[in-house]
């Protein structure tokens, strides 16, 4: 019997490390493998139901080892390395080509208490070859190279509440995402080669900071990073003021940027959400030091049917945001509403805008209304059936400076009706489309397109022809054949594909004939080894350019790329975690108080094999000196329970209730428990 519960404690404390985390006292805190264990004898067991069963006892005895593994147990904290070689090869009819090759470093390592570090280093280099005929492809023979090093540490807990991102090389920048993201409007900035840091909580309290040399990502074959020209700082800070109100604001310097005069631009937001969730309201504004400024306005209204959008937003004419000029100049309004019934979707909206609202005289005014309207009704289990309408009014009036520009005003409505039906072969979907000029003549459009899946092959086939006039151009057909290969699978190999061939006939620009066809092979070469190659060719041929004595125009595309992968190691976190990604532990002693003064005496003895609950899932038990610990756990609250059961009468417990504890951050939180004489 002693045998048999060493083998069920060791086999626990194997299966304990695995278990997810958790942060808090009402989901309970996860308890991984004991750091302090071997010194303190205690042993951490989750509470589980009883199963009786026959115990082989030959297999009691080898499980343990099988468990353990040849190499002993993985050691704690999830890592990963990542090493990455690509080519790429493309060559043109007219003896121009590219080709660059590439190779990427990632890594990635899980600590106890400091968050998790990630790690990319790679660069490429790539060469351009003179082409002998400048008609396609490139001219110049040159070459180039790029590198990228980003070093960054994320979810570091700060303490309880509060995780770190960090970041250093080549990095991304955002500013706060309540003020750069909204439904209509994102703002952008372009990455830096500098450092960025974010803190943030669970409640939406977050504070930013970002600064380097600008610049921009590069490469096909891996990524290389090239500072482009100036220096930009930014720092933001967003705060959740209570349920329903939140409040941030956002603040750039940038200096010697390309296209961009330096400036320091200042946004600011505020959020507001009804209690019961049917309504949010969000105001957002920005200004230069060059006195240009954006102010917008966004709701959102959760009516039975319908989720509405609306709002109304106005941008200064070159207005400044971190090294992108806001695309200024423009007022309008906007609305839309999306719904869904029994077995249908329905979409629905109307905006208006005017640019150069300002009136630059030197620049045209354009006002543009539009509406839209799009419903997809299902019509039994296999068919269902939709369209789309939209009507686009534009009127531009020509600059004040501008010498006999006549005003226009284009009204064009365009719609596409379909129908699907699940047949035995796959679905099958049609689809026509038109478009007309309102006023009359002016341009015009129809279509009618085919796409039909071959489920059991694993195909897909599109049939597709499109008839286009244009005051400008004339008279344009296009006909077009597609065929998708999904893809099957050889042993470790997966192969897939395309081929595509069209028809086009112009008026301007006579017959042009294309074919292009892909293909690409994955292939896992054992446990960490796999390679991917595809290749494209594209093949271009106009009539116009045959009778001057020009070839067809050829493209082939060749790309491999060769990686190992591997990860290892026991994970001190689950992927849903929220809160600190730190440790922390609850230890303490269990006594026999003689003289009830709730402290150890020395000549008090330890109360040793008294078993310990955690969050009334995982034990302790003491070990000889009436030491119990659980370590690792989440910080945060947990509840302990003392089981008494053992503990020999009169002994006992004045409330035995379950205490509440707060483990601290990378800290111990001291828990005794004074076993006192019940009789006295």
């Amino acid at each position: 019997m002693r045998k048999l519960r060493c083998h069920i404690g060791l086999a626990l404390a194997l299966c304990i490390p695995s278990m997810a985390w958790s942060q808090g006292a009402a989901a309970g805190a996860a308890v991984a493998a004991p750091t302090g264990a071997a010194s303190s004898g205690a042993r951490i067991e989750a509470a589980a139901p009883y199963i009786d069963r026959v115990i082989n006892e030959k297999e009691a005895a080898e499980e343990p080892k099988a468990a353990m593994g040849e190499q002993g147990p993985e050691p704690r904290g999830r890592r990963s390395f990542s090493a990455i070689y690509s080519l790429s090869n493309g060559d043109y009819s007219n003896g121009a080509g590219h080709r660059e090759q590439g190779a990427e470093f990632r890594g990635q390592r899980e600590t106890q208490d400091y968050g998790v570090f990630d790690y990319i280093a790679s660069g490429y280099a790539a060469h351009d070859s003179a082409a002998a005929d400048s008609s396609f492809g490139s001219t110049l023979g040159s070459k180039t190279a790029g590198q990228r090093l980003t070093l960054s540490q994320t979810r570091f807990a700060l303490n309880g509440t509060q995780v770190m991102d960090n970041a250093l090389g080549a990095v991304y920048t955002q500013g706060s995402p309540l003020l750069s993201r909204s439904f209509r409007t994102s703002l952008v900035s372009s990455p830096v080669l500098g450092l960025s840091s974010r803190v943030y909580d669970n409640s939406g309290t977050e504070f930013n900071f970002a600064s380097g040399r600008i610049g921009q990502f590069s490469g096909s074959t891996a990524s290389g990073f090239g500072a482009t020209q100036g220096e930009m700082t930014g720092v933001g800070l967003q705060r959740r003021i209570d349920g329903q109100w939140a409040l941030g604001g956002q603040a750039w310097v940038v200096k010697g940027a390309a296209g961009v005069a330096d400036h320091t631009s200042v946004g600011l937001v505020g959020d507001y959400a009804s209690a019961d969730g049917v309504r949010r309201l969000q105001l957002r504004g920005i200004a230069d030091d060059r006195g240009r400024a954006a102010l917008w306005f966004d709701g959102e209204q959760h009516a039975p049917t319908l989720l509405h959008h609306y709002g109304v937003f106005r941008f200064d004419k070159d207005v400044a945001w971190a090294d992108y000029p806001v695309a200024g100049g423009q007022q309008g309004v906007y609305w839309r509403a999306d719904g869904r019934g029994l077995g249908q979707g329905y979409s629905m909206g109307a905006e208006y805008t005017e640019s150069n609202f300002q009136h630059d005289a030197s620049q045209a005014v354009v006002r543009s209304a539009s509406a839209f309207g799009t419903v997809n009704q299902r019509i039994d289990r296999l068919s269902s059936v939709g369209g789309t309408l939209n009507l686009r009014m534009t009127q531009t009036l020509a600059a004040a400076n501008a010498v006999d520009t006549p005003n226009t005003n284009v009204n064009h409505l365009d719609g596409v009706v379909f129908a699907s039906r699940q047949t035995a072969l796959g679905a099958s979907r049609l689809q026509f489309n038109y478009g007309a000029s309102l006023a009359g003549g002016g341009d015009r459009s129809q279509g009618v397109q085919l796409d039909q899946e071959l489920g059991k092959l694993g195909l897909a086939a599109t049939l597709a022809y499109a008839d286009e006039y244009a005051d400008a151009t004339g008279r344009t057909q296009r006909a077009t054949a597609a065929l998708l290969f999904r893809g099957t699978s050889f042993g470790d190999a997966f192969l897939s594909g395309n081929l595509n061939v069209y028809q086009q006939r112009s008026a301007t620009q006579g017959t042009e004939n294309g074919t292009q066809a892909a293909a690409s092979l994955r292939w896992q070469l054992g446990r960490s080894w796999s390679a991917q190659s595809s290749l494209s060719w594209r093949r271009t041929h106009t009539s116009t350019l045959s009778t001057l004595g020009n070839a067809a125009s050829d493209e082939k595309l060749l790309m491999v790329t060769l990686r190992y992968d591997t990860v290892g190691g026991i994970p001190y976190y689950a992927s849903n975690t929220t809160g600190p990604t730190a440790s922390a532990r609850i230890e303490g002693t269990v006594f026999f108080d003689e003289n009830a003064d709730g402290a150890r005496q020395a000549a008090e003895k330890p109360a040793v094999g008294v078993t310990v609950v955690l969050d009334n899932v995982y034990r302790a038990v003491t070990d000889a000196n009436g030491r119990y610990e659980f370590s690792p756990i989440g910080p945060g609250t947990h509840r302990l329970t003392l089981q008494v059961d053992r503990v020999p009468l009169p002994w006992g417990l004045l409330d035995d209730a379950p205490r509440a504890i707060e483990a601290p951050v990378r800290g111990a939180a001291q828990v005794p428990f004074a076993l006192t004489r019940l009789n006295q």
